[in-house]
């Protein structure tokens, strides 16, 4: 529902604790997931902006996502991160 609902689908989401069930999925082994993981952040973020708050940011950095996406850049892996601007 967050990579493909509309913003009043994602800020249900983030309400319901999105943000932090997509963190604890940064640790899964599968490119895949991590990809789709990424255009969620994607997604939660682009809709905060567009309300013009940092509130879903500050959550992802609170949450310790921010961290692990850089952790993940850093990494030698198959999974390609460079369309994802954090």
């Amino acid at each position: 529902m967050v990579t493909a609902g509309n913003f009043s689908n994602i800020e249900h989401c983030v309400q319901h604790g999105a943000i932090e069930g997509l963190h604890r999925l940064l640790t899964c082994t599968d490119s895949d997931t991590i990809v789709c993981v990424l255009d969620g952040y994607t997604r939660i973020l682009e809709c905060g902006e567009r309300h013009g708050t940092t509130v879903y940011c500050d959550k992802v950095e609170e949450c310790g996502a921010l961290d692990q996406i850089e952790a993940l850049q850093e990494a030698q892996n198959d999974v390609s991160l460079s369309p994802f601007r954090f």
